[in-house]
C-alpha cells in the first residue's frame, strides 16, 4: 500500500537568525550527551497571540497546520508572521521565508523548518516563534522529512583544507540524540539533505525511505536497509499511467484499469486518510465527472458531473475542484467527502487576469495568485469561501 509523499530537503550552513518573539538556543557542539543544551519545543498548549492581526497584502503564505500559518507582507519583505486562523500575530520572525508566494515550511508536532530567502540555511521553529540553529545543536544542517514521528535527521560536515568528515544522525523533537552522528550512516545513505523538490522520500512507522538511492534509514537504531518488513497504508501507494496504485515492488494494491473512462493517473493525487479522488471523461458525450474512492475502489457518492476539470486539491476531509476554466479565470468548488457542494468562488471576483493556483489543508482553502511570474497575492477562505479574516 503506497502513495508517496512529496518532501523538500536541502543542505547549507545555516549562520544566525534572531525570532522578534523568541530566543535562540544555546550553542552545544558536544553530540555525546544524551540531552543537547537547548530547549525543547513546548508541549501542545493553546497557543497565544499577540493580539494585533496583520494588515496588508499577504504577498507569501503557507497551508494552515496547527492551526497557524507563515505569511510575508506586501511592504515588509524582511520579516515572516506566524498568524492563527483569526488572523492574529502570534510571532513575527527577522527573516524572509517566501518562495514565489507559496511558503511550503510547515509546522508538524509542534516544529517547523524553515528556510529562509536571505541565506540558503535552514533553521528549526517552534509554535512560539523560537529558533534553533544547527550550531545550536552542534551539527551543519536539518532535515524535516521525519517530523511526523517527531525526529529530526541531522547532518554534520567537518572539514580541514585537505580533507572533510561527513556524519548523519538522529534526534527527537525534544532534542535528545536518538542516533549518534555515523559516518557509517552518511556513507549508506549519502547526501538526505540534497533530495530534489519533487522529492518522493517519505517518513513512516520509525523508517525513512530516501528515493535518491532506494534505501530505508531505522530512525531508532540508525540501520540502513534495502527494505522493510511492514506493509505500507494506502497514502503511501502509488498511481501508474495504466490506472493501476501499487506499492514500490509494484504489487497492485488496487485495479482501475477496468473502470470506465477513469483518469486515475492524470488527476488522482493520491489516498489522504483512506480516500483519494478520481476524474472521468466520458469522450462519447465529451462530459467530465468526479468522484471520491476508498482504497477498495468503491465510490463514497454518485458521481458527479462538471463541465471540466483542470485539478483536485484534497486534504481527506475536503475536496477542491477547479472546473470550467477559462484562460486565467477559474471556478473554485469545495465538497466535502459526501459529495455535498460547500461552496464556490470565480476568481474574477478576486481580481481579473491574473494567474491562480490553490491549496486546502486544516480545513482552510489557501488561494495563490501572480501576474506575469511576479506580484504575487495570497487569500485564505473558508470551505464556504468566506474570507477567513
Amino acid at each position: 500500500m503506497k502513495k508517496l509523499l512529496a518532501i523538500i530537503l536541502s543542505i547549507s550552513i545555516i549562520t544566525s537568525f534572531t525570532a522578534c518573539n523568541g530566543t535562540k538556543r544555546n550553542e552545544n557542539d558536544n553530540k555525546t550527551n544524551s540531552i543537547i543544551n537547548a530547549d525543547s519545543p513546548s508541549s501542545k498548549q493553546e497557543i497565544e497571540h499577540t493580539g494585533k492581526k496583520i494588515s496588508g497584502q499577504i504577498t507569501a503564505a503557507s497551508t494552515f497546520s496547527e492551526g497557524l500559518a507563515f505569511v510575508c507582507l506586501d511592504g515588509d519583505k524582511e520579516k515572516t508572521y506566524c498568524i492563527n486562523k483569526d488572523g492574529y500575530i502570534v510571532f513575527e520572525l527577522d527573516i524572509n521565508i517566501s518562495g514565489l508566494g507559496k511558503i511550503e515550511d510547515k509546522f508538524v508536532n509542534g516544529l517547523a523548518v524553515l528556510k529562509s530567502q536571505q541565506n540558503t540555511g535552514r533553521v528549526l521553529c517552534d509554535t512560539k516563534g523560537n529558533i534553533t540553529t544547527p550550531e545550536d545543536l552542534g551539527v551543519t544542517n536539518f532535515c524535516g522529512l521525519a517530523l511526523e514521528g517527531k525526529y529530526i535527521i541531522v547532518e554534520k560536515i567537518t572539514a580541514s583544507y585537505d580533507s572533510s568528515k561527513k556524519e548523519i544522525g538522529v534526534i527527537n523533537t525534544d532534542f535528545e540524540w536518538v542516533v549518534e552522528l555515523s559516518e557509517s550512516i552518511y556513507d549508506q545513505l549519502g547526501d538526505v539533505m540534497l533530495q530534489p523538490s519533487n522529492t518522493t522520500s517519505f517518513y513512516y512507522n520509525d523508517f525513512c525511505y530516501f528515493e535518491n538511492n532506494k534505501k530505508y534509514l531505522n530512525l531508532k537504531t540508525g540501520e540502513v536497509t534495502d527494505t522493510v518488513d511492514f506493509i505500507l497504508p494506502s497514502n503511501k501507494w502509488k498511481c501508474y499511467t495504466d490506472n493501476t496504485y501499487r506499492d514500490y515492488n509494484e504489487n497492485i494494491l488496487l485495479d482501475l484499469s477496468d473502470v470506465p473512462n477513469a483518469l486515475a493517473y492524470t488527476y488522482g493525487i493520491g489516498f489522504v486518510n483512506g480516500k483519494t479522488p478520481i476524474r472521468f471523461h466520458n469522450k462519447e458525450t465529451g462530459t467530465y465527472f468526479f468522484n471520491i474512492i476508498d482504497e477498495k475502489g468503491e465510490f463514497l457518492f454518485d458521481p458527479i458531473e462538471l463541465s471540466k476539470i483542470e485539478a483536485f486539491y484534497f486534504d481527506g476531509d475536503y475536496l477542491l475542484v477547479i472546473d470550467n476554466y477559462m484562460g486565467s479565470q477559474k471556478n473554485i468548488k469545495c465538497y466535502d467527502t459526501k459529495g455535498n457542494l460547500l461552496g464556490e468562488l470565480d476568481t474574477y471576483s478576486i481580481e481579473k487576469n491574473r494567474s491562480y493556483n490553490c491549496e486546502i489543508s486544516d480545513g482552510i482553502i489557501t488561494i495563490y495568485s501572480s501576474y506575469s511570474y511576479s506580484n504575487y497575492k495570497c487569500y485564505y477562505y473558508n470551505t464556504d469561501f468566506t474570507e477567513l479574516f
